[in-house]
């Protein structure tokens, strides 16, 4: 919002207000001074304030209201008691008519809760007076003609928009005399042409004002071509109304258009002002734009329906000894903390009505105006009034004695750990938007107002994203990403919304390309070598992870099925691991030999080993053993570490697989598996007599439980 200097001036007791000054206290009250401009408006130097507003001080994008908030952030200015509104005007007999049509309302109004309008006919539509012309011109916006700029002009003052219509045209585009009002919500494709001749086909999220049904205006936004007011406009209807804020705001949103009308109704006005905004504007139309000898008769042609003209009262109960709480000591030697006078002080300022509770010593109640009702709502908020008003910046900035110091959580060590071992592994941690697109998934949780069509929705999964960023280095770089992400994803499950915390990775063979010591471009890199890496890492953070294969399909396109595992710890799932379906890394251009892992990071936390044992170093040697044998292919490599350990006693130390073979020189439907088994006591040097026959067991104990073949 532009702020004219001179406009301001009128408006306070102060011959001048110091430009640096302002900026200053301006910015240390939470506007931002965008820039400051001189102008020099039909011979007259004007300065300029261009300011940005927070969302929640609608009550300051009109000058009477940026004036009340001067008041308060200045010392020694005061505002003009003069409020030009002398006129003593009852709000029913607001009709300057001299004939026409008269005007009846339905009782159709979407989303209107208060609605005024009159009609005034022998208007002389022409040039403004120059003063209007510089109020404009300074407020950046452009004059048009008196009828138009008198209702620019009152927003600007007031912060209500209003909108004026051509009742002769009115009664030219419906064809009767006897017209009805009305606010409905648009019907889908319904056509709509604004005053700017851009066409819109509207839908349901768009509130119109009609009369007889047909839209006259996109209710709070724009009015339409065929009712705008031009030179030969001789009658008028004035419409001025209180629409929803949300209603209005999904409005513009959904035709593209926002306006200085759209973003005063998008912030909730003040009801209060309606009535008192609509006396100002008839007042300027009848000096301004009515011929004096014309006598302006009252008659029954306006148009009343008010669901509230006041507010109810809120009040808030402050402490004093919160407000020291939170502002802590100011900068003055002569008070530590705030005093009650000073703070007392403060909401004369605001002009809050308040009064000290007898049942609370050192408590205030506090009155909220009408203009600030939707921006306070809790003591944090009143403190931060005074905080503004007596300036941050005159406060001590000491940082809070900690009555104890935090301790960081299991859950976020652990995180700290995992994401260390990726790193020390090779990959690179990668950060992502949590939106996405909408896809199929029954579980995905829709944004009920997207910016963008791509981000339309929550993720359900980190691993798509990964993919496109894969597919993206490809392309821009010549390099893939061998990465990780640790992020929240969003399910919906029977119509609840549920939030978990997922760490994510892709990778292929490019991880070690680099890498001369292991030869990677010489031999395939192959399911088992990436289940192998990530293994190390369970293994560095003491989880068992046990790898098992679904026991259902998995409904997941990105997973190729039968290069896919299940990963459980303590009998609970906590992610899966696979290689990318070959569909989709032959549409990205990505290696075959890429692969994906996905952990659910609250499960892993949660049943991590906390207990850490350490062990001596082994004195005596080891004993390795290698068996060799057939079983059936389904046969897990888990169902044989089971069957081992149960049959080897305490002198186990390791199980590994070193080789699997299926060819001709086993039967059909069998593999060969060599097994290295490593024997080891902390207490005695073991014998191979021993050995031998713990190895016999386990042979036989195979043979019984998973048939076996010894090789």
């Amino acid at each position: 919002m532009q702020i004219s200097i001179n406009w301001l001036n009128q408006l306070v007791n102060s011959e001048k207000i110091n430009i640096n000054t302002l900026s200053d206290k301006l910015t240390l009250a939470g506007f931002e001074v965008e820039d400051i401009l001189n102008l020099n408006i039909f011979d007259k130097d004007d300065t300029v304030f261009d300011i940005a507003s927070t969302a929640n001080r609608a009550d300051t994008l009109n000058m009477l209201g940026f004036r009340t908030e001067i008041s308060a952030l200045l010392d020694g200015i005061q505002e003009n008691i003069n409020t030009t509104l002398n006129e003593s005007i009852q709000l029913e007999k607001i009709n300057y008519i001299n004939s026409g049509t008269e005007f009846n309302t339905t009782n159709s109004f979407e989303s209107c809760t208060n609605l005024i309008g009159t009609k005034i006919s022998n208007i002389q539509v022409g040039d403004s007076p120059i003063w209007l012309k510089r109020r404009l011109l300074g407020s950046g916006m452009e004059p048009q003609n008196n009828i138009l700029d008198i209702a620019t002009y009152v927003m600007l003052e007031w912060g209500q928009p209003f909108h004026i219509y051509d009742s002769n045209k009115l009664e030219k585009l419906t064809n009767n005399a006897n017209l009805n009002l009305s606010v409905r919500n648009a019907r889908t494709d319904e056509q709509f042409v604004d005053i700017n001749n851009l066409k819109y086909n509207l839908s349901q999220t768009n509130l119109v004002v009609c009369v007889d049904d047909t839209p006259i205006s996109l209710a709070g936004i724009i009015g339409s071509k065929d009712t705008e007011v031009d030179n030969k406009t001789t009658s008028i209807f004035i419409e001025g109304a209180i629409f929803d804020s949300k209603k209005v705001r999904q409005s513009s949103r959904a035709i593209g258009l926002r306006n200085e009308s759209s973003s005063r109704f998008e912030k909730t006005l003040n009801s209060e002002l309606l009535p008192i905004s609509y006396k100002r504007l008839i007042k300027l139309i009848k000096v301004i734009c009515l011929d004096p000898s014309v006598k302006v008769s009252a008659d029954k042609y306006t148009i009343y329906r008010f669901a509230s003209l006041s507010t109810d009262l809120k009040q808030i109960t402050l402490a004093h000894s919160y407000v020291n709480q939170i502002l802590g000591p100011t900068k003055n030697g002569g008070s530590e903390f705030l005093t009650s006078s000073e703070i007392e002080n403060c909401f004369r300022k605001l002009k809050f009505n308040f009064s000290q509770k007898q049942s609370v010593e050192g408590t205030w109640s506090v009155d909220i105006p009408s203009y600030r009702i939707n921006d306070l709502f809790d003591p944090i908020d009143l403190i931060e009034e005074i905080g503004r008003i007596y300036g941050f910046n005159n406060f001590l900035s000491i940082l809070p004695n900690p009555s104890k110091i935090g301790l960081i959580s299991g859950k976020e060590i652990f995180k700290r750990k995992l994401r260390q071992s990726l790193i020390n592994l090779g990959l690179k941690e990668v950060v992502q938007y949590s939106l996405t697109d909408l896809s199929d998934s029954k579980n995905q949780v829709e944004i009920i107002n997207p910016l963008l069509k791509d981000y339309s929705s929550l993720r359900i999964s980190l691993i798509p994203s990964l993919i496109k960023s894969y597919t993206t280095n490809i392309k821009a770089t010549g390099t893939s990403l061998q990465g990780f992400e640790i992020g929240r994803v969003f399910k919906k499950t029977n119509n609840q919304l549920k939030e978990f915390e997922y760490i994510s990775g892709i990778f292929s063979k490019e991880l070690y390309r680099n890498n001369w010591q292991l030869n990677i471009n010489d031999k395939e890199f192959n399911w088992f070598d990436a289940k192998g890496l990530l293994q190390e890492v369970f293994e560095k953070l003491d989880l068992a992870i046990e790898w098992q294969l679904p026991e259902t399909e998995i409904e997941n396109d990105l997973f190729q099925l039968n290069r896919t595992s299940e990963l459980y710890l303590n009998g609970e799932k906590v992610g899966v691991f696979s290689q990318l379906h070959p569909r989709v890394a032959l549409k990205n251009e990505i290696l075959l030999d890429t692969f994906l892992f996905e952990l659910d990071l609250n499960c892993l936390s949660s049943k991590q080993n906390k207990d850490v044992v350490f062990a001596n170093y082994f004195d005596y040697p080891t004993i390795v053993k290698d068996i060799a044998f057939s079983v059936p292919v389904t046969t897990t490599f888990m169902s044989i570490k089971e069957t081992i350990k149960k049959s080897s006693g305490d002198l186990l130390d390791s199980i590994s697989l070193i080789d699997e073979y299926k060819g001709k020189q086993v039967d059909e439907g069998s593999k060969s598996l060599t097994i290295k088994l490593i024997f080891k006591s902390s207490q005695r040097t073991l014998t191979n007599t021993e050995i031998d026959q713990l190895v016999l067991n386990i042979n036989q104990q195979l043979n019984e439980d998973l048939a076996a073949v010894l090789r």
